[in-house]
């Protein structure tokens, strides 16, 4: 017969998305040929990375099209969803709820959030709309974009009809002015062309923020937005060679930017962009 012999309780169950180093106790990165019986405390089981909720609340039963947490200014912590051309929201009870105002969004178009300056900020190309846990504003003035994301306390917006290689940025702290005075001051908007003004490529993916500058790209190259406010704020290119071919795949994860190009998965680490893994694509 095989020996057999005894091992701690794995309380933690099976961590495969972090390297050794920095799972908790007793926790596995990975198990081969171990047999687990999910009725007995203490085995070996892989987390499901999902939970059960009421969808009773969301019309029509359609598939969620994306998902974001928000933090509230008096802590409520918030599980944001958008279903159909609504959007709906928990505190952590897994029960939905419509959000007032929230409503009459595209039922095509791509749907991107962004928490940040107290509220959560949503485009779909179409209208911009704000939520702070209570209240929901349209932001009349703002640009119709299908990108959105934050950097120096500013809201910014890309993927603009019509303008498509522009980024722009809101005023200072104030997501909902995008009007640029004369004379403009340093916490007034910003209007940033990518790699030229309608140069043919459109601004693929906003992705975040890194190594103290915002990443920026297009699906064959990448830029990097450097500066504190108007006054210094300036484009740089980061690489000639690889792009940025969709918004959601952009990861952080160990002190590494994880992105899908169009020849693989891309690893930026430092100023260093490795090719991480080679998708593969049937045609």
């Amino acid at each position: 017969e095989p020996d057999s012999f005894a091992l701690p309780l794995f309380t933690e169950g099976l961590y495969t998305r972090f390297s050794d180093n920095v799972i908790p106790d007793n926790a596995l990165s990975e198990a081969t040929n171990v047999l687990i019986d999910e009725d007995v405390d203490g085995v070996v089981v892989r987390r499901k990375g999902f939970a059960k909720c009421n969808t009773t609340a969301v019309a029509n039963s359609k598939t969620f099209r994306g998902l974001w947490s928000f933090r509230a200014t008096d802590g409520t912590e918030y599980e944001v969803g958008m279903s159909s051309e609504s959007f709906f929201s928990h505190t952590g009870d897994c029960q939905w709820t419509a959000i007032t105002g929230m409503n009459g969004f595209s039922s095509t178009a791509n749907i991107e959030c962004v928490p940040y300056l107290a509220r959560l900020w949503c485009v779909d190309r179409a209208k911009v709309v704000s939520w702070d846990g209570s209240s929901t504003q349209t932001i009349s003035g703002a640009p119709l974009g299908s990108l959105i994301g934050g950097f120096r306390n500013r809201i910014l917006i890309a993927d603009i009809s019509g303008s498509q290689s522009r980024l722009r940025l809101s005023g200072e702290l104030d997501g909902t002015n995008w009007t640029v005075p004369s004379p403009a001051v340093s916490t007034s908007p910003t209007n940033l062309d990518i790699g030229g003004t309608n140069d043919g490529k459109k601004i693929a993916c906003l992705m975040g923020s890194y190594g103290d500058k915002y990443l920026i790209g297009k699906q064959d190259k990448l830029f990097a937005l450097h500066g504190f406010d108007r006054r210094d704020f300036v484009i740089r290119e980061i690489s000639q060679e690889v792009g940025c071919l969709e918004d959601k795949t952009v990861q952080e994860k160990n002190n590494g930017l994880y992105w899908l190009s169009k020849r693989g998965i891309e690893k930026l680490y430092g100023t260093t962009i490795v090719l991480n893994f080679i998708a593969a694509t049937s045609l």
